[in-house]
């Protein structure tokens, strides 16, 4: 769920230009804009994994307060059927968001917790006796990181000149700091074994094309 412009924490390439504009430039408009603090945990195993997100902030002037969940458990089982054993494995498959989480983020980036009931939809696939069940369930879970890294930033800018003479020009700054600690979904309980804490602010303007 994280986002750099509501993308995910891995940037490669980093570039940074800044440009003085004019205080008195005019017919501009705001293509879009962000203000973003995130926090990202994920934990695997095997084929295993879960993933617990939260966000608040802004984009294009709206409030943004969610937190998401993502989890898939793979269980090997024994299948037995007419008094043979065989191998089989239950897939258990649970997603859900909500916008009632209490989120908080410390602006440093040093610490950020996230809690909420939810509901969710939960598939189960059984191949031992070839079910796939989808059901609507409600589930707390819980989201707590601390940062262990100094902060990281990338900053990028680009622009793109249209046929008509306009143009758009985008800037991001992604700050960003590397940590763990723990979470959970139900009454699982995991480590985060990666996570991130983030700020995000990117603004996206159009400039209309020269008069004549």
């Amino acid at each position: 769920m994280f986002r750099r412009g509501m993308t995910s924490l891995a940037v490669a390439g980093v570039f940074s230009l800044v440009v003085g504009v004019p205080s008195v430039m005019a017919d501009t408009t705001g293509g879009g804009n962000a203000d973003t603090y995130q926090a990202f945990g994920g934990w695997s195993a095997g084929d295993s994994n879960v993933n617990v997100g939260a966000t608040i902030g802004t984009v294009d002037g709206e409030s943004v307060h969610i937190m998401d969940i993502g989890s898939f458990i793979v269980q090997d089982v024994t299948c037995k059927k007419g008094g043979k054993s065989t191998a089989g494995s239950i897939l258990t498959f649970i997603f859900g968001e909500s916008t009632d989480a209490t989120i908080k983020i410390d602006k440093a980036l040093g610490h950020a917790t996230a809690s909420a009931t939810m509901d969710a939809q939960q598939e189960v696939i059984n191949s031992c006796t070839n079910k796939d069940v989808i059901t609507q369930v409600t589930v707390s879970a819980t989201l707590e990181l601390t940062a262990t890294t100094g902060t990281t930033t990338v900053k990028s800018r680009s622009v793109t000149i249209f046929p008509d003479g306009s143009k758009e020009t985008f800037t991001d700054r992604f700050d960003s700091r590397d940590g763990g600690g723990n979470m959970s979904i139900g009454t699982a309980a995991y480590p985060a074994q990666f996570g991130s804490v983030a700020h995000d602010v990117s603004t996206d303007v159009v400039t209309p094309p020269p008069h004549h």
